[in-house]
């Protein structure tokens, strides 16, 4: 089986989709008014794109926004580039092609974590510097679909969920605070029935915004399993990377 079953897996969910969750900011900015129009570029020389994405994150509370975009750069200063003692990591997270909407793709295979080789702060501050390096390509106001395939994987680690979940709540907390307003949608998949109606038991708690993003495609999830056929709604057989394709031979049926 994959690293999502039990309701443990739910707790891997909710840290993901706080990637871009209205409930990541202060109970101040949220009750600041919008104001109509955004300032000159601040803090130092942050183009208005990338200001405009921190101050949407806290409501349009242009004070908030600058002070989210100054803790960023100032924590992009002291952590990136890696350090050289940084350890080499799985193959577990990475961005190739791009959805059906044209949003990029970053792609998540949780059953590679390996606890072994690094701790969570480091899987999140990985992702950190991968989507960091990403954002020389993206525009001010492009977008990404995550999609996470939670089928094992011959020679993987395939960890048991509460080794996966301390790095996606370390990535959340990192990514969530630097790289605001980017994830459209999360895809996660497959899901076996029981977890799924245990997922929507526990839906009720999350924020909207959260649930809004989230895409659930249910379905065997042992590792032989094919890719549940809603995943083409979102991703061709093409946008997968070519070492994977195999086990999304299921997009084949939607090439016609």
């Amino acid at each position: 089986m994959g690293f999502s079953l039990g309701w443990q897996g739910q707790d891997w969910i909710n840290q993901a989709a706080a990637l871009d969750d209205d409930s990541t900011t202060t109970a101040a900015a949220r009750a600041a008014p919008a104001k109509p129009m955004l300032t000159p570029t601040r803090p130092g020389s942050s183009g208005p794109g990338k200001r405009a994405r921190f101050v949407a994150a806290c409501y349009g509370d242009e004070d908030a926004g600058d002070a989210m975009l100054r803790k960023h750069m100032e924590w992009r200063a002291e952590s990136l580039p890696l350090p050289v003692d940084h350890p080499v990591l799985p193959d577990w997270a990475f961005f190739h092609g791009r959805a059906k909407d044209g949003t990029r793709l970053l792609c998540v295979l949780g059953a590679k974590i390996d606890l072994r080789q690094g701790t969570a702060a480091q899987y999140a501050l990985s992702a950190a510097a991968m989507c960091d390096a990403m954002e020389a390509e993206l525009t001010a106001s492009e977008q990404l679909t995550v999609i996470v395939d939670t089928r094992a994987g011959d020679g993987w680690t395939n960890p048991p969920v509460w080794d996966v979940v301390p790095v996606a709540r370390a990535a959340a907390s990192v990514l969530t605070a630097n790289f605001p307003g980017r994830v459209r949608r999360i895809v996660v998949y497959p899901l076996p029935t029981a977890a799924t109606a245990v997922w929507q038991a526990f839906r009720w708690v999350l924020p909207t915004a959260t649930a809004r993003k989230i895409v659930l495609l249910g379905g065997p999830a042992s590792r032989a399993s094919p890719a549940p056929a809603g995943l083409a709604e979102f991703v061709s057989h093409g946008a997968i990377r070519e070492d994977l394709r195999h086990r999304h031979t299921s997009l084949l049926d939607d090439a016609g």
